[in-house]
């Protein structure tokens, strides 16, 4: 069985086309798909780029992808990249919330209140001493009662996750999507051909475009601007979109 590298090789040059083609075809650059055919790999920028790659370029040669890839997972030393993030710090906070602080407050009033009443029916309710005491603590009771009920103002929501749909023309676009920032979660790594799209959800993206003039981008349902020459990668938000380095 032939390599991976020459298995390529020998298909283009049957079908009389040359590095430059299958590059404007691919939107791959010609340095890559020429470490494909000579299987060095290490001159990729990863993994997932790899496999992404070699999936396309067997793709416009009309070769069989997932044939392909199989034999790269299966070579010695091809491993899948694994990023582990750091424990975040959790700072010690109150126990109960507001609310939840509140109510218990409420119910300590009314307790409070039960219990004087009930003193007072036991050392005696006829005299006007006792009366004039229990009407105090009625009175104190119910204000402390209406403060304790009174509605509470809705908790602030945090973050929602935003819905991102990225479309291709009239040219395709290499994109990488992942989840959060740069060593999140690949949620999508391959070219995206023009007239297709896909769609993704994340509290926020970052994303990797090939060419990004190529792309659209709606946020939530709503059109989205894309820088035409970002500075090296961009980030979704329900903001919108915009380049970071």
């Amino acid at each position: 069985m032939a390599s991976i590298g020459t298995t390529l090789r020998e298909e283009r040059i049957r079908l009389g086309l040359g590095i430059d083609e299958v590059e404007a075809d691919t939107k791959i650059r010609a340095k890559y798909l020429m470490a494909l055919e000579d299987e060095r790999f290490e001159a990729l920028p990863g993994t997932a780029y790899a496999r992404a790659f070699l999936r396309d370029y067997a793709e416009q040669l009309g070769l069989d992808p997932q044939e392909l890839v199989n034999r790269l997972n299966q070579m010695a030393g091809f491993d899948e990249d694994v990023v582990l993030a750091p424990r975040r710090p959790v700072a010690p906070g109150p126990i109960l919330g507001r609310g939840q602080r509140l109510a218990l407050g409420g119910a300590v009033v009314v307790v409070v209140a039960l219990l004087a009443l009930a003193v007072y029916a036991v050392l005696g309710s006829g005299g006007s001493g006792g009366a004039v005491a229990g009407a105090a603590v009625g009175r104190s009771a119910g204000t402390d009662l209406a403060s304790a009920t009174t509605p509470e103002a809705p908790a602030t929501k945090g973050p929602s996750v935003i819905r991102a749909v990225f479309r291709a023309g009239p040219g395709s676009s290499w994109l990488e999507v992942r989840k959060g920032s740069a060593k999140g979660k690949v949620l999508y790594a391959r070219v995206l051909a023009a007239g297709h799209h896909i769609r993704v959800a994340a509290r926020r993206l970052w994303i990797d475009a090939g060419a990004p003039w190529n792309l659209s981008v709606k946020v939530n349902g709503r059109p989205r601007a894309v820088p035409a020459h970002p500075a090296g990668h961009l980030l979704v938000t329900r903001s919108g979109v915009r380049a970071v380095a």
